[in-house]
């Protein structure tokens, strides 16, 4: 036996006595029931990788609406109801405002992205950057791109209609764009479009919580030179300039518009004009974090729309019902000359109920952003270890009612007869 095998051995044999000793701790006695974890492994047999949702939600049926489990070394707390979210992330945000250490995160190059921030300074400045361009009235100016966007989709979808999901990623993209870097996506071989979309695809792809949880166990694997076989770290190389692209990139056209003087309104030009910043050494942090911001809202929003508009699609092709009841409303209102437009939404309930409806029946997050608590804590008689991953079961959260009688229907009339939108989970917006 080698020496480098016998310090893998002895770093196994570590692990796996430091978890019985952690496990026979009084704390541990005191943690959220939930299905028996394997010693060291935890409970990595127990949740579907493609889907823990579906996991976590059979899991409520035996422990309740706060569910333990463990991968790894990592502790996972999973609220399965709205009030238990409600209580920990909004009664105690003092506590739950954090994010769990992800180490795949700096591995890949991904460390400024929003979501995967650790509460702090850096957190507090992306927030009000989004709170000054993205509040509710600030929003509103952002209407005619989406509608141009909107309407410039239509063509591409009547000529290849079975191309539907490539069509649906660059519309969100270019929606998306034109609102943050007033960027016009020429078409599906656009580089900038591109350099997001390989970015985005490569670090999903490796950045899985398994290979995370496995990096967090053994932090000396992300320290082994790229000739070490395997293809992790080949890919932590290129996930580092493909993310940097991503922020670089759509920046300089901003930079380079402003240099011209044919540099219009966007997120990222105003940001630069606010925080009067004329050159990035001006203010070099600041300059760091509105690329951050901006490039974390793209991801977000691209996946997320992209994910709905497939969604909605799914739902139209299985519902042929509710298809030609929502294009019956449509063409009472708005006629046959003319496209909808945000100014009909009012007179439209049956179509904007159904929006919602779909966005329940399947969140396009189905767990939300996971947080993390940055000291010990109990709920509801129950321990919450410091530094444990808090992942509210949105899934479950968006269905509970309708689960009640049946988990698969769709149904708009729900929330216009019977007003079932106030008893609703208020969870279409991410935690």
């Amino acid at each position: 036996m080698g020496l480098s095998t016998q310090g893998i051995a002895l770093t196994f044999g570590l692990l796996a006595f430091l978890s019985i000793i952690r496990w026979m701790s009084p704390y541990k006695r005191r943690l959220p029931p939930g299905p028996t974890p394997i010693p060291f492994l935890g409970n990595v047999f127990d949740i579907k990788a493609s889907a823990p949702w579906v996991s976590y939600t059979k899991m409520l049926e035996t422990y309740g609406d706060i569910v333990y489990t463990s991968v790894l070394s990592m502790d996972i707390i999973v609220l399965n109801t709205e009030e238990v979210a409600n209580e920990l992330f909004e009664g105690r945000s003092q506590i739950y405002s954090d994010r769990p250490y992800i180490a795949t995160r700096d591995l890949f190059g991904w460390e400024w992205a929003t979501s995967l921030l650790r509460h702090g300074e850096k957190f507090k400045t992306h927030m009000r950057v989004y709170h000054q361009f993205f509040r509710p009235e600030a929003v509103l100016s952002y209407r005619p791109k989406q509608l141009q966007k909107a309407y410039a989709i239509l063509p591409s979808l009547l000529e290849d209609p079975a191309g539907y999901a490539g069509h649906f990623e660059v519309f969100a993209a270019s929606v998306v764009m034109s609102v943050v870097y007033d960027y016009d996506i020429g078409s599906h071989d656009d580089v900038i479009l591109n350099a997001a979309k390989r970015a985005i695809d490569l670090f999903l792809r490796v950045a899985t919580p398994e290979r995370a949880a496995l990096f967090a166990a053994f932090p000396f694997l992300m320290k082994l030179p790229s000739w070490v076989p395997g293809q992790g770290l080949k890919d932590a190389l290129l996930s580092k300039q493909y993310a940097k692209d991503m922020l670089d990139m759509p920046y300089n056209y901003v930079v380079h518009s402003r240099e011209n003087g044919s540099a219009q309104p966007s997120m990222v030009c105003d940001a630069l004009e606010s925080y009067q910043i004329l050159h990035d050494k001006d203010n070099p942090e600041m300059v760091t974090e509105i690329k951050a911001s901006a490039a974390t809202i793209y991801a977000a929003a691209v996946e997320s729309t992209s994910s709905f508009l497939l969604i909605f699609t799914l739902v139209m092709m299985n519902n042929p019902e509710v298809q030609e009841r929502a294009q019956s409303e449509i063409d009472n209102v708005v006629g046959f000359y003319r496209l909808p437009n945000f100014d009909d939404l009012p007179a439209l309930p049956y179509v904007g109920a159904l929006i919602r409806e779909v966005k329940r029946w399947h969140p396009a997050a189905p767990l939300g952003i996971v947080h993390s608590n940055i000291e010990d804590d109990f709920c509801r008689g129950y321990f919450i270890p410091k530094g444990a991953s808090i992942v509210p079961n949105i899934w479950f959260q968006s269905n509970f009612v309708i689960l009640r009688r049946n988990r698969c229907s769709l149904g708009p009339w729900h929330i216009i007869q019977r007003s079932i939108l106030s008893q609703n989970p208020s969870v279409l917006i991410a935690f």
